[in-house]
């Protein structure tokens, strides 16, 4: 058995392979997952020191079963019970203390709990104030306007828009749509297999094909996706070479298990 980071740790673990910094902030608990996460954490030579903990909470474990490098099936155990009031007002006290020299912030909430409608909308007061550039990767339907850049899958927009997308072009479309609704200035739509379409600041479409030749595990592709962008983002890389070095890094972790 083996253990990895998932979710948002995967984005920082990610972040710091391709050469960044990650200030990685979240809230554990007391129980088994979130011990053998924190010992990831530690091994994989991560800042821990922000992550808070809440004694009864826990973490969302997902296994996988795996032979002859296929995977044969998939068991989740999820967690999403809310943080407490208390607890989310010393995690926005410690990202707002430790924001010198921060380039760019990442939001991964994948809706465990761990980030609500209030501390989403102080981070990104904080953000504007600031001038730094703010990444969302959220399954939550928040008031993005504003914000730098938004990844949704493509099942997430639909569910953003109350509707199915049929094809491609209804799905720049309707994106576009909801990025200027949101006034958004990019926005990324995942497709699977099909690679993503980039919705740029000046209102241009772009449909990049998937890069990967031979998919072994999907796991974790959009954590690395956003890991990459952020990475670019904070080194002043223009963010249309940033959309498509993200999407060789996702496919590239596409063509490994685990």
């Amino acid at each position: 058995r083996y253990y990895h980071l998932g979710g948002a740790g995967n984005v920082a673990y990610s972040i710091r392979r391709l050469g960044g910094t990650p200030l990685f902030y979240t809230v554990l608990g007391g129980r088994p997952n979130s011990k053998t996460f924190h010992g990831l954490l530690t091994n994989k030579k991560l800042l821990s020191s922000f992550c808070l903990t809440e004694e009864t909470r826990d973490i969302s474990l997902k296994t996988r079963l795996v032979a002859d490098n296929r995977i044969l099936l998939r068991l989740d155990e999820d967690y999403d019970a809310p943080i407490s009031a208390d607890t989310s007002n010393r995690l926005y006290s410690h990202f707002r203390y430790n924001m010198d020299d921060i380039r760019c912030v990442v939001v991964s909430d994948y809706q465990k709990g761990c980030i609500g409608q209030d501390l989403f909308e102080r981070i990104k007061k904080i953000c504007f104030a600031r001038n730094i550039r703010l990444l969302v990767d959220s399954k939550s339907s928040w008031d993005f306007s504003g914000i730098f850049l938004y990844k949704p899958t493509a099942a997430e927009l639909e569910k953003l828009l109350g509707r199915k997308l049929a094809g491609i072009n209804e799905t720049i479309e309707c994106g576009m749509r909801f990025k200027q609704e949101q006034e958004i200035e990019n926005l990324v739509i995942t497709l699977d297999a099909n690679g993503l379409i980039y919705l740029d600041d000046s209102n241009m479409a772009y449909h990049i094909p998937s890069a990967c030749k031979a998919p072994v595990d999907p796991t974790g592709a959009g954590d690395s996706m956003m890991a990459a962008m952020a990475v670019c983002v904070a080194n002043g890389i223009p963010i249309d070479a940033a959309v498509r070095f993200s999407n060789e890094v996702a496919a590239f972790s596409c063509e490994w298990m685990g």
